[in-house]
């Protein structure tokens, strides 16, 4: 299942695009306990969710949680509370299905060195979270109005060249330009200070900010679709669509045999299990107009094939980099899978 993975190439692989649409197909639950790994006693207000979702629950008394209406298709779920590793399975929902999912979690040890909040914080540790916060938000406008809400909760360390972070607990970030809470378990960061090459895994939950401020319910709306038109979510979801949705919405695409002009010259789509699959010879070539300002990037596959959820999610991240415009975008430029334009919502 595809873990929020980035690995460089001019930048890092970006995989947090959201689908645009939830699924018309009928939905799915799950449920299961949580339990303490040594004494098997249960967990109380333990926070599961399917990372990249607006979806999840919290554990009873009795450490059982309950999640329905899920839309079919692969996701990474996460067990995570304060105090204990956070653990991620991977799950591929069906129609109707009831899935059971039980988690043990095993108590955190701090690895690193801890920062004290009262006593004097060392420069160099502002240093570094300015680093990983450029790396985590990403290069756009929107980055600017992102805050970590615990950041005393991330260590850091180097290693040779290597700059290293870890997260005690997950990480809070407030996203005031895109309207979002996100709780996000951070499984590993690692920035060569030398080449610029970065790799780290997260698995983020998402809430919506409410608001009473008309103005400010408008510019979440607004910066939410600024965002997503000429996301890769927006392409992989018009590939999907019909065969011409994607030069309609403004993408040119090019591969080393020239100009796509219809969808199924580079989608297989395998209609009798729902699956898509986007398959490759080298790498494909981004074209996006938007106000006149043409935006290009570069998608690559390793294995030249890989599947895809038709809202717009590649499953796994381990099989494509990607460069150019979106390689500059981060967690300031992430949507909640599932997330629709509100003219959609209306059909």
């Amino acid at each position: 299942m595809a873990a929020m993975k980035f690995s460089n190439i001019i930048g890092f692989v970006i995989l947090f695009y959201s689908n645009l649409f939830l699924s018309a197909q009928t939905t799915s639950s799950v449920e299961g306990k949580v339990v303490d790994l040594k004494t098997g006693e249960p967990l109380a207000y333990v926070n599961v969710f399917l990372s990249q979702t607006t979806i999840g629950a919290t554990t009873d008394l009795n450490g059982i949680y309950k999640i329905g209406k899920i839309p079919n298709g692969k996701y990474a779920f996460v067990a995570s509370i304060v105090g204990y590793e956070s653990k991620v399975t991977p799950i591929e929902l069906n129609n109707k299905q009831k899935l059971v999912v039980n988690f043990s979690l095993e108590r955190s040890v701090c690895e690193f060195s801890q920062i004290e909040v009262k006593g004097e914080v060392p420069t160099k540790w502002f240093d570094q979270l300015e680093i990983f916060k450029k790396l985590l938000f990403g290069a756009n406008i929107y980055a600017r109005k992102c805050v970590i809400k615990n950041p005393f909760q991330i260590d850091f360390k180097e290693e040779g060249s290597k700059l290293i972070a870890k997260a005690r607990e997950p990480i809070i970030i407030y996203n005031n330009a895109l309207g979002y809470k996100i709780e996000c378990v951070l499984k590993n960061f690692s920035y060569d200070l030398n080449n610029k090459g970065v790799s780290y895994q997260i698995y983020p939950s998402f809430t919506e900010l409410k608001t009473a401020a008309t103005d400010s319910a408008k510019e979440y709306l607004s910066n939410r679709k600024e965002v997503y038109f000429g996301s890769l979510a927006q392409l992989l979801s018009s590939l999907t669509a019909n065969n011409y949705k994607f030069r309609d919405e403004g993408f040119e695409l090019t591969t080393s045999d020239g100009l796509i002009k219809r969808a199924n010259e580079i989608v297989i789509s395998d209609s009798a299990r729902g699956k898509f699959y986007l398959k490759l010879k080298g790498c494909l070539q981004i074209k996006f107009w938007n106000y006149g300002i043409r935006n290009s990037s570069l998608l690559c596959l390793k294995m030249g094939i890989v599947e895809f959820d038709p809202s717009g999610y590649l499953i796994n991240p381990d099989e494509f980099t990607l460069s150019g415009a979106f390689a500059n975008e981060g967690i300031a430029t992430m949507l909640p899978r599932f997330w629709k334009l509100p003219e959609e919502e209306k059909k």
